[in-house]
């Protein structure tokens, strides 16, 4: 009877183990670690079915678009996440290139879920908020808000690569128990990018609170944020193409 029960707990152990070995694959491939989580208690190392249809359809996604060249000295791309180092590398940059800086677009990525139709309205709702509210506290105009879908770095990397970017604006961390399961975006970034990137101070308590004061005037407009796939933005309201 002991045998057995050991038996069924070794079992059950190895059948949560593998489901979530593969969520944590899952998830840095750009998924939600929360939902593959639950699909892994649930289906064991039978998860790697779905994983494997998820990976044929991701590697689709990533095939190579055609997009419009930016032109000007400075097209600056700026990673945003919940963390205050990004938004301070934002303004840190500003200050240090001035008028060289010909436009200015904040995105932040989300999971692929979060693209979808039936889950997607409110992460993508939450998304284009931050990146509002970090805008209106900026002093540049006009400023583009794009939500991206995928491993973060990946995404930023490539559409800086697509749509002619010559500088990448990163945070010198993130914030979460993200970063510190799947590691640093910016550590990703400076290894890995097709174009030059900038990465901001760190930011202490002290200073958070003193930058927190300092707005432009005007509010971003919500645009078009109750879009299934609001993507490209300019924060003083319309859309991109």
């Amino acid at each position: 009877m002991e045998s057995t029960q050991v038996l069924i707990a070794l079992l059950v152990v190895t059948w949560v183990a593998g489901g979530a070995a593969i969520a944590l694959v899952m998830a840095r491939s750009g998924h939600d670690l929360g939902l593959w989580l639950a699909l892994g208690v649930l289906l064991g190392p039978f998860t790697a079915f779905f994983a494997f249809e998820r990976h044929v359809l991701d590697r689709d996604r990533r095939a190579p678009r055609t997009a419009e060249l930016r032109t000007g000295p400075f097209d600056v791309l700026a990673g945003i996440d919940d963390s205050e180092e990004s938004i301070e590398a934002v303004r840190a940059a500003l200050s240090l290139f001035g008028d060289s800086v010909t436009s200015l677009t904040l995105a932040t990525a989300l999971d692929y879920e979060a693209s979808a139709s039936f889950t997607g309205i409110a992460p993508q709702s939450r998304a284009y908020s931050r990146l509002a509210d970090v805008a209106s506290g900026l002093e540049f105009d006009p400023i583009e808000i794009v939500l991206l879908y995928g491993p973060p770095g990946e995404t930023i990397g490539r559409l800086a690569q697509e749509t002619g970017f010559e500088l990448i604006v990163l945070g010198a961390r993130g914030q979460g128990m993200s970063e510190a399961l799947f590691g640093s975006v910016t550590e990703e970034l400076i290894g890995s990018a097709p174009v030059p990137v900038f990465v901001g101070p760190r930011v202490s308590a002290s200073s958070v609170s003193s930058t927190r004061g300092s707005t432009r005037s005007g509010t971003p407009s919500a645009g078009a944020r109750g879009d299934t796939n609001p993507d490209r933005h300019l924060a003083g309201g319309g859309e991109r193409s």
